[in-house]
């Protein structure tokens, strides 16, 4: 069997008497933290009666019928997308179908403003 040197075994044991306070001491705290709740908090022996939340009418409500829902706000998406209308009529700025929109900048490309300094 070979003997080498450089490994060596721990020559100390842990002390009991450190272990066993540690335990002690982790007791005593198990035991006075639920002791110690009331005196920090004095409102755990007041009993409440528990009563339902209010509802104000600004809450969200069930859908009662999604399909539907879905289908006119999908609709309604629909007619941003592919419907004409002006966003600002004074600087004459309209919104025209992505379709069109995409065929435009694919013939121009990006229009990019000058830089500013």
């Amino acid at each position: 069997m070979d003997h080498n040197s450089d490994v060596d075994f721990e020559r100390a044991d842990a002390d009991p008497k450190l272990i066993v306070s540690i335990g002690v001491g982790i007791a005593v705290f198990v035991a006075l933290v639920p002791l110690s709740i009331p005196v920090f908090f004095p409102q755990v022996h007041q009993r409440v009666e528990a009563k339902p939340p209010a509802i104000s009418d600004a809450a969200p409500r069930l859908a009662v019928h999604p399909r539907d829902d879905l289908a006119r706000f999908k609709g309604a998406e629909d007619g941003v997308l592919h419907g004409y209308a002006w966003i600002d009529r004074d600087s004459g700025i309209i919104r025209i179908p992505i379709n069109q929109a995409m065929e435009i900048l694919a013939k121009r490309g990006p229009q990019w403003p000058a830089p500013t300094q």
